[in-house]
């Protein structure tokens, strides 16, 4: 990640290079630490179309938590939280996720493999 001349940050969101607005992303940590504080409050993509799309929304909270931010998020929505107990909840949704999308990347390595040795024989 990194900050162009207009103080914009790029990341670098799943092999693509994308532009995130670092003054939308500033308003987006505000308004969820001053309104947004635990899951009864958490708001959804949704409801934030003046601060970007539910994709940028996305890419703003994995910058923030790259920052430190302690970002939630679920099927409620985002949110602001310090508590401990919401801090572990999150992250077990997030590794469950990460492991969930491993699994799919390690079965697509395995029938492109299984693919390629067939087209292999095939052409033999």
């Amino acid at each position: 990640m990194s900050i162009n001349q207009t103080g914009n940050l790029i990341t670098n969101g799943l092999g693509e290079n994308r532009v995130i607005c670092a003054e939308k992303t500033g308003q987006f940590l505000q308004r969820l630490q001053a309104y947004h504080t635990n899951k009864h409050t958490a708001i959804k993509s949704r409801q934030l179309p003046t601060i970007g799309t539910p994709r940028e929304i996305r890419d703003m909270t994995r910058v923030l938590r790259l920052q430190g931010h302690p970002i939630m998020s679920g099927n409620y929505g985002y949110y602001y939280s310090t508590d401990q107990e919401d801090i572990d909840q999150c992250l077990k949704r997030l590794r469950t996720m990460a492991l969930s999308t491993l699994a799919a990347y390690g079965a697509l390595m395995e029938t492109r493999d299984k693919l390629s040795d067939s087209q292999e024989v095939q052409s033999q």
